[in-house]
């Protein structure tokens, strides 16, 4: 993990968030409001905000969809790209990006980092997937 982690310190994804130049992000999650995007990506990333990993040994009916939800996403990415492989498409999209707030890079690497607000997040996440699609009977 630690090779991992130093060459992820040394990747260029994050220079705009280290550097104050990404666009500000907000959203809020059961009631939680967050401040930075995160990806949905594998096992082999750090525990760190910006990661949110699937669970790989679901304990429970809600860890077990989000772990469901999150495979079947991973197979769509893969499989299916031709739609974006054309160049051609109806569908549009409109992000509106603001100037970044000037947060120095320190304090935002410790939040990149920082394993509550994942923890949180990921909970989150798992209660939010829940209640738009878990079985609603129980």
């Amino acid at each position: 993990m630690i090779k991992i982690s130093s060459s992820i310190d040394r990747s260029p994804v994050f220079d705009d968030i280290l550097q104050g130049r990404a666009p500000k992000v907000k959203f809020k999650v059961n009631n939680h409001t967050y401040r930075m995007a995160y990806y949905l990506t594998d096992g082999i990333y750090p525990n760190w905000v910006t990661f949110i990993q699937s669970i790989k040994l679901p304990q429970g009916p809600k860890a077990e969809l989000f772990a469901e939800l999150e495979d079947e996403r991973h197979r769509y990415i893969q499989i299916d790209t031709s739609e974006y492989e054309s160049g051609e498409s109806s569908r549009s999209s409109k992000v509106k990006s603001r100037e970044s707030v000037n947060v120095p890079m320190l304090t935002i690497h410790n939040q990149i980092r920082d394993p509550h607000i994942h923890e949180r997040l990921k909970a989150d996440l798992v209660e939010n997937v829940w209640e738009k699609y878990g079985n609603h009977d129980e």
